[in-house]
């Protein structure tokens, strides 16, 4: 009896052996490779077989700008670059998920960890990842860790985490550009207005911490017009979303930029749209601005504004030497709700200031307006009262007075830009309506800002 118990349970396993193994297959325990779908092709698993792990290696050989996918000697397409339809089909990098931006902005954890990333609280982010990584979507908090090691030089093990995580079909592909760039493998990705606001928290965080480090290391490397261009994308991104606002850390941020534009926009030699003028006999800068209006009658110019671009201490012109004009279109933005201001020359900003704005039930207009009449030393007109003279304590407009004009009504409002004797009420509501700014500034924009030049006043975006 206890022969046929032993001979049918030999029999039962020599049945499940076959079943699992048929046609003698290899044990799935065994070492595995890593098959990218479509592809056709399968490369060693650089997590199992311990081989050096990079990125790059993960992409199919025959799509365009991978390695081996062009000819010896020829420069083929980068990475990022848009592919074929055919090629597209079988990879599944070249069809970005879906946006998931909406919902996560408004779950607390993430849209926190997106606040930190941006204002480079790193280790505070590791922190939180710790504490909170179990009520994270899968994937999310490894791909943040993986970020911050990065960009803090930790390359082995940021590649590492980055490989398992890609393995796992845990990046989305905005996630993977970034992880590539960070690690110097790839283009920095650069996405507009309306798709860096339709990103995740996580990955939104993460795009102007990079876009962050780009502006500094571009900077070290004296490429001024890039650094510029990253902290444009920064400031912006910040101002137009509803990531929580720090106005100390933005404060720093503007300085740097300001240290930026001194050796971009505000230096001649500095690689900005112009053409140039030679200075003629009895030439002035008046005149060279005639001049320059008269090639150029599109342009809104004024006589500091040529003069600072140029990098001149002195109005005083010497026959034969050149002056650069500057073509971008200047203009104005000033935020509410941030109580912010920028100076911008076409699409980069080139400096801003925290300003004061007018008190509950003497709220600060919105709107578009033109840069109406601009005084020195102005006198105050309160509605219904005397005029007030420069120098006096009941006279709150400071050393400079510019006025939004309506183009619609052809005139002036009462609004304007001023400055101010209470240095306490810049960063506060504590005004009339106006815009107010510390004189030195005011002083500075009254002689960079054109008449007529556009500007906008906007509520902002309400901040939890």
């Amino acid at each position: 009896m206890k022969q046929l118990i032993v001979l049918a349970l030999c029999a039962a396993l020599a049945w499940t052996f076959l079943k699992l193994f048929p046609n003698g297959e290899s044990n799935p325990l065994e070492a595995t490779t890593n098959v990218i779908e479509g592809s056709g092709s399968s490369a060693p698993d650089p997590i199992a077989s311990g081989t050096p792990g990079n990125l790059a290696e993960l992409v199919p050989a025959d799509r365009p700008g991978a390695a081996g996918g062009t000819a010896a000697g020829q420069a083929g397409p980068n990475l990022f670059d848009p592919v074929d339809a055919a090629v597209a089909e079988d990879n599944p990098f070249a069809n970005p998920e879906p946006a998931v931006g909406g919902s996560s902005r408004r779950e607390p954890l993430r849209a926190h960890l997106a606040s930190l990333l941006v204002y480079q609280r790193n280790d505070e982010v590791r922190a939180g990842l710790r504490n909170a990584r179990a009520s994270l979507p899968e994937g999310v908090g490894e791909t943040v860790t993986a970020f911050v090691d990065a960009i803090e030089q930790r390359t082995d093990a940021a590649r590492a985490q980055a490989i398992k995580l890609e393995e796992g079909g845990l990046l989305t592909e905005h996630s993977r550009q970034v992880l590539l760039a960070s690690l110097g493998q790839g283009q920095i990705p650069k996405p507009d207005a309306a798709q860096l606001q339709a990103l995740s928290a996580e990955d939104f965080g993460m795009q102007l911490a990079l876009w962050r480090e780009a502006a500094r290391l571009a900077e070290t490397q004296r490429r001024y017009r890039d650094a510029a261009e990253y902290w444009t994308l920064v400031i912006r991104g910040v101002l137009d979303s509803e990531v929580s606002f720090d106005a100390e850390v933005f404060g720093e941020w503007m300085e740097e930029l300001r240290g930026v534009q001194e050796k971009h926009r505000w230096d001649p030699d500095g690689d900005w749209p112009s053409f140039e003028l030679t200075v003629e006999p009895g030439d002035s800068l008046i005149k060279i601005r005639k001049r320059a209006l008269a090639e150029r009658s599109d342009l809104l110019l004024c006589t500091g504004l040529i003069q600072r671009a140029n990098s001149r201490e002195s109005s005083v012109l010497h026959e034969g030497e050149k002056l650069k004009i500057p073509t971008d279109p200047v203009h104005v933005l000033v935020d509410l709700e941030t109580k912010w201001m920028l100076y911008m020359h076409g699409d980069e900003v080139v400096d801003g200031w925290q300003v004061g704005i007018g008190r509950p039930g003497e709220e600060t207009i919105t709107g578009t307006f033109r840069v109406g009449n601009k005084q020195k030393n102005p006198t105050h007109f309160p509605p219904g009262k005397k005029e007030v003279p420069f120098g006096t304590k009941d006279n709150p407009l400071g050393t400079r007075w510019m006025g939004w004009r309506q183009e619609e009504a052809g005139k002036d409002t009462s609004y304007g830009f001023h400055g101010t004797w209470e240095d306490h009420s810049i960063g506060q509501a504590l005004g009339e309506g106006c815009v107010r700014m510390f004189n030195e500034r005011v002083e500075f924009l009254y002689e960079v800002l054109p008449q007529a030049a556009p500007l906008e006043v906007r509520q902002g975006l309400v901040r939890g």
